[in-house]
Parts: C-alpha cells; structure tokens; sequence
C-alpha cells in the first residue's frame, strides 16, 4: 500500500504529466482528468496548490464547487516549472530528466526512486535561487 507521500508524489506527476501533454493552450483541470482511482483525490488539492506556491504551474481561476470539487482552469507550467523538468536527476545509478521521472511514476503509479528528493530538496533550492 502507497504511503501518503507516494501517492502525492504520483498526483504531483499526473499534475505535472497532464500539463506537459497539454502545452499552453486553454483547458479545465478536476481530478478526474487526472484518471486515479479515488484514494488519491484527497491529494489533488493540495498538491496542485503546492505546485502553484513552488512556481511550477500557474492557472487564471481555481474554484472549488459547493460539492467540494476542486476545478483548475488554464492550468500551464511556468516557466520555471518547464526548467525544472529539463534538470536532470540522479536516481537508480543513473542521470535521467525530470520530465522522464514524472512521465514514469505517472504511468506506473509507484513513486520513482528519487523523485520525492526532487520535490523536497531540488525544487525547494530551485525556487529559492529563483527567488533570491
């Protein structure tokens, strides 16, 4: 069974994935354009606000319905967020992008070694000197 922290790292990645495929064009983001199963909607939230506050993905509107339904709408990376994903991650012995990383815990719905260092470590330095 998924620890919480994987399962919002595989929502993080389905997030990052979704918009990756999208590019910059017009859309509405729920969770159900995400494809999970329903144990991983209490991170869809939080983790795509997460992302905001980090940088990586900005939307015009972000509404959650009277029915408690979280919807995204014009959802993209920022720029930053694009970055992010070219940098490379050491993981399994190996160099691999982040985009890769986030493509294979999206499909596979394991958490990638390593790919929580990212979202803890790496970003957090990324968007400090971003900031700085």
């Amino acid at each position: 069974m998924a620890t919480n922290i994987q399962k919002s790292e595989v929502v993080i990645a389905r997030i990052l994935k979704h918009l990756m495929d999208n590019g910059l064009q017009q859309s509405m983001m729920s969770f159900n354009t995400l494809e999970l199963d329903n144990e991983y909607e209490a991170f869809f939230k939080t983790s795509f606000m997460w992302l905001i506050h980090e940088g990586m993905v900005r939307s015009s509107t972000n509404i959650e319905s009277i029915t408690s339904v979280f919807h995204a709408y014009d959802p993209v990376l920022s720029g930053q967020g694009f970055a992010a994903l070219g940098r490379n991650l050491e993981a399994n012995g190996g160099s691999i992008t982040m985009a890769t990383a986030v493509k294979e815990t999206s499909s596979s719905k394991q958490s990638y070694s390593g790919l929580g260092d990212f979202f803890g470590g790496i970003l957090g330095g990324f968007t400090k000197s971003m900031g700085s």
